[in-house]
């Protein structure tokens, strides 16, 4: 019988800045002058060193206190002029300093030696910054998991920056209805995962932890936790990684909510993003 060595990744490259920032670690990528406008493609990193397997990726510092900061970012590939977009429309609004709460993601991409990665972004509020960092996790010549190539965004509005809101259950613990994320799928997914930004109909939030269940047809695939600050601010999904669960075309693709506040829940912003290898 033949042996196959498990695989190992091995090395780490990213954009950290030389100086570190406790505010937006990695690559501040703006938005448009026009509101709810892609800006510019920012270079996070100009080429890969070996075949990516693995990217972990955080975004930070947009909040601002009684404020929306609805903010949407695409990871693209691809030399300048040519960048094909790989992480539509990624929910990076209402996100704290590196210190406090960030948005995390940990997929695993597939990206060749030798790619220019780099990031757009658009937001409610004109010229937005939000800090990208990247860490790319290389060499795995034969990973053990699967791996994606890009992602489909569900339940994203960009003319307005928004994804869809959905209110938790009234009562701390109390699950709400299933919503809707979006129309019956027209794509196979092999895996999703679900963002989060704060309220649409609110620029007050009220601290709280939260959970999400993704799931469809009202089955649970998936729970995350989320946390909710009075500096509004959302940290979360936790833990930031897919449900490797596949999702065949004309799924209905739903999420539900509880909290942990006795009384007056607060509706948030969701989407959920579905990756193909």
């Amino acid at each position: 019988m033949l042996w196959l060595p498990p695989a190992r990744l091995r090395t780490i490259e990213h954009n950290l800045a030389a100086t570190p920032s406790n505010l937006r670690p990695g690559t501040n990528v703006f938005s448009s002058a026009t509101i709810h406008t892609k800006g510019a493609y920012t270079t996070l990193i100009a080429a890969t060193g070996e075949d990516t397997h693995l990217a972990y990726i955080l975004f930070s510092d947009t909040s601002v206190q009684a404020t929306r900061t609805d903010a949407l970012v695409d990871i693209a590939i691809g030399p300048a002029g040519s960048e094909k977009v790989i992480l539509p429309n990624l929910l990076a609004g209402w996100k704290a300093g590196a210190q406090w709460g960030v948005g995390q993601l940990i997929l695993p991409l597939r990206i060749p030696a030798g790619t220019r990665i780099s990031a757009r972004s658009q937001s409610i509020i004109a010229s937005k910054a939000v800090g990208v960092a990247i860490w790319l996790y290389e060499g795995a010549d034969n990973p053990i998991w699967p791996t994606f190539i890009e992602a489909e965004a569900i339940g994203v509005t960009a003319a307005s920056s928004i994804g869809t809101s959905v209110t938790p259950g009234v009562g701390a613990g109390v699950e709400g209805a299933w919503t809707n994320i979006g129309g019956p799928t027209t794509r196979a997914y092999d895996a999703i995962f679900p963002m989060i930004h704060g309220g649409l109909a609110n620029t007050i939030l009220t601290g709280a932890g939260e959970q999400w269940e993704v799931g469809w047809g009202g089955i649970t695939l998936g729970e995350y936790f989320a946390t909710a600050n009075t500096s509004e601010w959302v940290a979360g999904m936790f833990p930031p990684l897919p449900i490797f669960q596949p999702v065949p075309v004309g799924t209905q693709l739903q999420i539900r909510g509880e909290t942990s506040l006795a009384t007056g829940a607060q509706a948030k912003d969701l989407a959920i993003y579905g990756l193909v290898g």
